[in-house]
């Protein structure tokens, strides 16, 4: 049996497989930016037209970005990475990828689609850098969610979250400052 996931916003009603829902969502969002109103790419799935902007905005494709891009241009002849791709795909199917932000998700999502970084800045209303960027940051914030699932005997000890740092003082007696411990006494 298939595993499904239920963060990919258009498998609401659990009825696809988590790789046929993630299909269905990048056609979506192809249909969209060529143009098609919301209500004919609703009729095409058999669902709400509000379902079909709800899960469009999950991925940052809103009417307001759509009428700020340039559409008329034509997309650059070249492809992004085959590698890049089946990494974005990877990521958008990962159980807790409903945690990353809308933009995020949106880099990744087109970056499945294997555009050039060109291509998915224009539809994003993006630089470039930014664009690349956004789907680093995807990714890495994938992986520490993932090692923070993690039991605490698996935990890589040289991983080391910023609120640990924090409250160094607090869990190491040794390294707390006597003074400033005999001043919060008094």
């Amino acid at each position: 049996m298939e595993t499904q996931v239920k963060d990919l916003p258009i498998n609401r009603d659990r009825k696809l497989t988590a790789p046929a829902a993630l299909d269905r969502l990048l056609d979506m969002m192809k249909r969209w930016w060529e143009g098609e109103s919301l209500a004919d790419i609703a009729r095409a799935y058999g669902i709400s037209r509000q379902r079909v902007g709800s899960i469009l905005a999950k991925v940052g494709c809103t009417a307001a970005l759509r009428r700020m891009t340039d559409q008329e241009r034509p997309d650059s002849s070249r492809r992004g990475w085959r590698h890049g791709m089946e990494k974005a795909r990877k990521a958008l199917l990962h159980p807790l990828a409903h945690r990353l932000t809308v933009r995020q998700r949106a880099a990744l999502a087109w970056q499945a689609q294997s555009l050039a970084l060109p291509d998915i800045a224009r539809r994003m209303r993006a630089t470039s850098q930014n664009v690349r960027g956004l789907q680093v940051a995807g990714h890495w914030r994938l992986e520490r969610l993932t090692k923070r699932e993690m039991p605490n005997d698996s935990i890589d000890i040289g991983m080391i979250e910023w609120g640990e740092v924090a409250r160094w003082p607090e869990t190491n007696p040794d390294r707390t400052n006597a003074s400033t411990t005999e001043a919060l006494a008094k």
